[in-house]
């Protein structure tokens, strides 16, 4: 008898079409949860949107004025997956930790939470017996603090090979003789190209003035971020300006807190803009570091009497810019003239001279910000001092001298330290209504000084050599003058004088997402 053969054949069918359930099932459980999770994001983008639309309005704690802010923001938006609910406005103020607590606070309402929802259909979840989803998402706005650039001493900017140091410094940083298209003409050009803050940040991958105040990246990247920005605002021409510069600004790092100095309590510094030449030019003057100047390289001439000296300036620390609050602080640069020459006068053989004058820092404090009616500023100054240190900035200055009596005598003396008396005041800058800077946009701290160098003589010959060193520094005196003023001019500095610089209007209208 035979046997019958056993059929397989089909059995694998049963299987697929389970298999195809399971996998249609947890294709349509995706699909739905995709579209609640886009309906959640939208709604949150709404809820962000609104509430810094919203947050404008503070410190008002009437809610009819903040919905209405809010639903204009919202009728903006376009259009928004599933079907929205009216937004839900919450006025109120941040507690001392942040947190957000419906209803006025001791200065009213600083903030304001907006409530988004929406509601999605589903395309398979019905089966299971879901027709639809909801998404549902908050956001709190508030205003940041007002805020404003100003710099200090940043004459340094004037762009001029025969009266500003910062022409021979971009030639060695960035060989500006080389641009020819530009040129200096073409640098000057950036005074007028602001750069906000947040976008730079951004640029530079920060977000907060913390991380950019910490960064210390190189010359040419710093560049390059703001080169981006200013792009992204549609300035080809300098945009295309500043790629050029940051390709020749090779090898050189630019610690973003040594000239740029952030008030890091908040976010408010982040809603300041500044012109992309102070931006720049105070960045390369402090990647250039103490690299020490010649006289020659500046452009200046010495003093008939010092025709012969070795003469060299060193930027200690670069002019800065300040953005921020109340309270942030900007000063200007430190400088040092080191100078090595010989005096000849008729009572002397010579005179030798080893010094340096170091030119301390000045600094200048954002003391008030007031932006109802006409927006003010005041700033509270403290002018420059100096005093004479040794040739290079150690040790003491020294002045060897040799009589024509005893020519064969060396007289080492020590020169005092004299020191300018450093002089407090403030200054109120009142803005324009609309647009523009205060006239003038600038103002001069100074207090009277009258540098002089002495000499103790220690006793040393007495009368003989006090006349002889006594002559000697009414030669000595005017010299020094004539090579100091023109030298700390290069730099924005004076002894005994700041000047300090409004580079943009105040932003009283800023808002930000809290929380």
């Amino acid at each position: 008898m035979r046997r019958q053969r056993r059929d397989e054949r089909g059995a694998i069918l049963p299987l697929t079409a389970l298999i195809m359930v399971i996998v249609v099932g947890f294709t349509a459980f995706a699909t739905d949860l995709g579209v609640q999770r886009v309906a959640a994001r939208d709604m949150q983008a709404v809820a962000d949107v609104a509430a810094l639309d919203a947050a404008r309005k503070l410190p008002t704690c009437t809610t009819s004025t903040l919905q209405a802010a809010a639903d204009a923001s919202l009728a903006r938006q376009g259009r928004r997956v599933g079907t929205s609910s009216p937004l839900v406005v919450t006025p109120g103020h941040l507690s001392s930790t942040g947190a957000f607590v419906a209803g006025a606070g001791t200065t009213g309402c600083d903030a304001v939470r907006i409530t988004a929802a929406t509601t999605v259909d589903y395309a398979f979840a019905p089966v299971i017996g879901n027709d639809s989803g909801s998404a549902t998402r908050t956001a709190i706005g508030t205003r940041s603090d007002a805020a404003v650039c100003f710099s200090v001493g940043t004459k340094t900017l004037t762009l001029s090979t025969s009266g500003s140091a910062i022409g021979p410094i971009l030639d060695r940083v960035i060989k500006v003789n080389g641009l020819d298209v530009v040129g200096y003409t073409g640098l000057v050009s950036l005074k007028n190209v602001q750069v906000p803050l947040v976008d730079l940040a951004a640029a530079l991958g920060v977000g907060t003035p913390q991380e950019l105040a910490a960064l210390d990246v190189s010359l040419q990247t710093f560049t390059l971020a703001a080169a981006s920005v200013v792009r992204k605002q549609g300035d080809l021409v300098s945009a295309t300006l500043l790629e050029s510069i940051a390709a020749r600004a090779t090898g050189l790092r630019a610690d973003v807190s040594n000239f740029l100095a952030l008030d890091t309590t908040g976010n408010a510094a982040l809603s300041a803009t500044v012109n992309a030449l102070d931006l720049v030019g105070a960045s390369i003057v402090a990647a250039n570091g103490t690299n020490a100047l010649r006289i020659d390289q500046l452009g200046l001439s010495l003093p008939l009497g010092l025709l012969n000296a070795n003469a060299q300036i060193v930027i200690v620390e670069p002019p800065q810019i300040a953005c921020g609050k109340a309270g942030v602080t900007a000063r200007t640069a430190q400088a040092r003239v080191d100078l090595e020459t010989t005096v000849g006068t008729s009572l002397l053989a010579y005179a030798e001279i080893s010094m340096g004058v170091r030119v301390g820092e000045g600094t200048a404090t954002l003391s008030s910000l007031q932006c109802t009616g006409p927006a003010s500023v005041t700033i509270a100054g403290q002018t420059t001092a100096a005093r004479v240190v040794g040739y290079g900035g150690t040790g003491s200055a020294r002045l060897t001298a040799a009589s024509l009596l005893n020519p064969r005598k060396d007289l080492p003396l020590h020169l005092k330290e004299v020191v300018a008396a450093t002089n407090a005041g403030s200054h109120t800058f009142t803005y324009p209504a609309g647009a523009g800077l205060p006239t003038p946009a600038n103002h001069t701290f100074s207090s009277s000084v009258n540098f002089a160098v002495e000499v103790d003589n220690n006793g040393l010959l007495g009368g003989l050599l006090s006349s002889v060193t006594n002559f000697l520094l009414t030669v000595l005196n005017p010299l020094l003058e004539g090579l100091l003023t023109p030298l700390l001019s290069s730099l924005g500095i004076k002894i005994g004088t700041m000047d300090v610089t409004m580079l943009s209007r105040p932003s009283c209208n800023a808002v930000r997402l809290a929380g």
